[in-house]
């Protein structure tokens, strides 16, 4: 379970009016029957990434949300929910009642620590207000929400080159298998690029060692994560394979031959691998050929579909496209990733 600790204590922002919280040691008023107004409460960001709202946290750092809040009595109390694709992973403390006189409010987060795949990510925060009189802000405790670009450890997310689509003991196969090919007696892992893959598919924030920096994968598309899937494992058969095999004999790791080819000449040593797939796109099975980058990536295109997350605030793994998310409205746009 993710653990956050308690916010630090509310700091209002408002130096031209010179108020500070409980300055004049005013209580909240208690709740009035008669008032039937709702809070209004709005996240701000950090920073934008193009039209959408983004703060950006580096790996094990707290972080900062930043709020207006307002009320006709002048006062509200804040909840703050933090939430893991989908999956709610801790509502810090609410505030006491605080003044609610639309100045901007400041809440630090201690770091997040996930321990699992389910809540690494993507991040996102809601907030929502209730006023004394019990009147909830609209579509509380959603009522404005923001994406968090919070960066996670990559083993948390990545399992080499196996598909758990397929079911964890021939997923657990594959990595074994798949990791790893031999080229002209020259061993290559391919283990870096397929943890890559995974975190691309997943839609979550990582350090990416190829670019030279941290990524947030939420909005790529699947094909273009696949496509650097196909660069990233060149990239290693360059590394691995230089000055030890020709620029020929190389060709043999960056291409390797068609997935129906290497399907159809399957050996049982890579039959985790290639079976499920040739299932639903009958090929069969005939001599044996070593796999390449291009027969991954094939692969991945043919048969990976169903381990693209396409839905980023819905638990577990939607690989069919949904409509626009209910909280788009909410400042949540984006949610939805495409799966071609």
């Amino acid at each position: 379970m993710v653990r956050l600790s308690r916010f630090r204590s509310l700091r209002l922002i408002a130096p031209l009016l010179g108020i500070a919280l409980g300055a004049f040691g005013v209580a909240p008023a208690m709740g009035d029957a008669s008032d039937t107004h709702a809070p209004i409460v709005e996240l701000h960001p950090g920073t934008f990434e193009g039209k959408q709202q983004v703060v950006y946290v580096p790996q094990g750092k707290g972080f900062d949300l930043w709020y207006y809040v307002s009320d006709d009595s002048g006062y509200s109390r804040v909840a703050i929910t933090i939430y893991s694709g989908g999956t709610q992973v801790d509502t810090p403390c609410c505030a006491e009642q605080a003044p609610a006189k639309a100045v901007l409010v400041n809440q630090f987060v201690a770091a997040v620590h996930p321990t699992n795949a389910l809540e690494a990510g993507p991040y996102y925060a809601c907030i929502g207000a209730e006023d004394p009189s019990g009147n909830k802000s609209i579509n509380y405790p959603q009522s404005s929400c923001i994406w968090l670009s919070l960066e996670v450890p990559l083993n948390l997310v990545a399992n080499g080159c196996g598909g758990q689509q397929w079911g964890p003991i021939a997923g657990r196969l594959q990595t074994r298998l798949l990791d790893k090919n031999t080229y002209f007696g020259v061993k290559v892992s391919f283990k870096d690029a397929c943890d890559q893959h995974d975190a691309g598919y997943s839609g979550v924030t990582v350090m990416n060692q190829y670019l030279g920096k941290v990524v947030d994968y939420r909005n790529w598309p699947r094909g273009t994560v696949d496509q650097w899937f196909l660069a990233d494992l060149q990239t290693e058969c360059d590394i691995q394979l230089k000055n030890k095999l020709t620029v020929f004999k190389r060709s043999y790791c960056r291409y390797g031959p068609t997935l129906d080819r290497f399907v159809a000449g399957i050996k049982a040593s890579h039959a985790v691998f290639a079976i499920p797939c040739a299932l639903t796109s009958g090929m069969k099975l005939q001599a044996y050929i070593q796999p390449g980058a291009f027969t991954y990536f094939q692969a991945v295109r043919k048969c990976a579909v169903s381990a693209y997350d396409s839905d980023a605030i819905v638990p577990g793994i939607q690989h069919t496209h949904k409509p626009p998310s209910s909280l788009s409205n909410y400042g949540l746009s984006g949610s939805s990733r495409d799966n071609t």
